[in-house]
């Protein structure tokens, strides 16, 4: 029998179960990432960069868009065409400091300024007249402001479309009829720009292959391939989730000339790969793999653009006056030229392919005529299958409508 004046014994111990630890998730591993050297050619250039004679505004605006515009006032007195990028697109957006120069040096010269609209982008053709005048008079107030070239110079101009409009059922035609179109009876003032004899190191290859090996890729958000020299960026690539086990990385000419001259002998480049896990964090790995540079036996010689207008493939007056200088500069008996012509993305493929063979077969015709016993390695068209720029500009479609003539020349050791 239970005792009452007993004391009342302790309970028994909870039981304790033990929670079975749970491995923490694996992490995305890079077990490897190499390349192969990447192969660089020195090269002797002299390129020529046509200049499309047209201003774009924004739709109803008459303001120059800021990518015109010098990026300091007063630029005007250090302006030089010899420290001009030798890009395209960065030299044609130089246009008004070009004209301002050049005017400057021809005291007497005066140019027509015409603006345009696209036809619809105001209700009425008094306020669209208005708007083309403000576009002209835009122009011709800054080239006055500040290159002090006096007013009297300009002749402005106005029409609802442009002489020779862009496709109008295309919005981006409309956009492209949004413009200022500039003229002059001196050629010297709508010149190209020339850069002479320069050093151009490309890459011998279009696509640096990096070889990548992962574990638990599953893991993984988004990743970044990078390439640098000493410090200087040259590329990025990336993409989500995690990448292939071959990466290829498109290198451009203007990438691989940002360290050109200073590529030794014995050198290498930086790879550097980084993941970023589902979980936020970085994991990366990197590599070093070297950068041969070599000579090129010939110097090259480039009108880079010969740009037509929409949808046509006659060469202009002023193309052939360009074409007739670049030609008999260019061109020795030991020269062998190559023509490709190409289009924008506007409208059918197989029409593109079509226009854009038109275009080179023109500058064919025309170069023979120039120079009968030329020595021509290829003409062929490429359509819009490369979009030499950007396509969702009326200037990058505009410069895609180009016929590219090349001129290689051995050099004499």
């Amino acid at each position: 029998m239970p005792c009452a004046s007993c004391p009342i014994p302790p309970p028994p111990p909870p039981v304790v179960v033990e929670t079975p630890k749970i491995a923490p998730p694996p992490a995305v591993v890079i077990q490897s990432v190499s390349s192969e050297p990447l192969q660089v050619q020195e090269t002797i250039v002299t390129q020529t960069f046509p200049l499309l004679p047209y201003i774009f505004f924004d739709s109803a605006k008459a303001d120059i868009p800021a990518k015109f515009m010098p990026r300091s006032a007063g630029q005007s007195a250090q302006f030089s065409e010899a420290d001009l990028p030798k890009e395209t697109l960065p030299t044609y957006y130089t246009m008004l400091s070009l004209l301002g120069k050049r005017l400057a040096s021809l005291p007497t010269q005066r140019i027509t300024i015409t603006g345009t609209t696209d036809g619809k982008e105001l209700p009425t053709s008094a306020q669209r007249s208005a708007l083309a005048k403000e576009r002209a008079a835009a122009i011709a107030n800054f080239l006055t402001k500040e290159w002090s070239i006096p007013r009297e110079r300009f002749v402005l101009q106005t029409r609802d479309i442009p002489e020779l409009p862009s496709n109008q059922k295309y919005r981006e035609g409309m956009e492209e009829n949004r413009r200022a179109e500039i003229a002059a009876d001196n050629t010297y003032v709508l010149s190209p720009v020339v850069h002479s004899r320069f050093l151009e190191f490309a890459p011998v290859q279009n696509k640096q292959i990096f070889s990548v090996q992962t574990l638990h890729p599953e893991l993984a958000e988004s990743w970044n391939l990078s390439m640098s020299y000493k410090g200087t960026l040259i590329n990025q690539t990336n993409g989500m989730g995690s990448p292939a086990t071959s990466v290829p990385v498109e290198l451009s000419t203007d990438e691989t000339s940002k360290i050109g001259k200073e590529i030794s002998s014995k050198d290498s480049l930086r790879g550097l790969l980084t993941i970023k896990q589902k979980d936020g964090s970085l994991v990366s790995a990197e590599c070093y793999f070297p950068i041969i540079k070599s000579q090129n036996q010939f110097e090259v010689s480039r009108l880079s653009l010969i740009v037509f207008d929409f949808d046509r493939s006659d060469i202009s007056d002023q193309n052939k006056d360009m074409m007739k200088k670049f030609v008999n500069e260019a061109l020795q008996p030991s020269s062998v030229s190559a023509i490709t012509g190409t289009t924008d993305k506007l409208g059918e493929a197989d029409h593109n392919q079509l226009l854009s063979e038109e275009r080179a077969m023109s500058v064919r015709d025309f170069l023979l005529s120039l120079k009968p016993g030329a020595s021509i390695s290829s003409v062929k068209g490429l359509g819009a299958s490369k979009l030499l720029y950007d396509n969702t500009l009326p200037e990058g479609r505009y410069y895609c409508r180009t016929v590219s003539l090349e001129v290689k020349t051995p050099i004499r050791k």
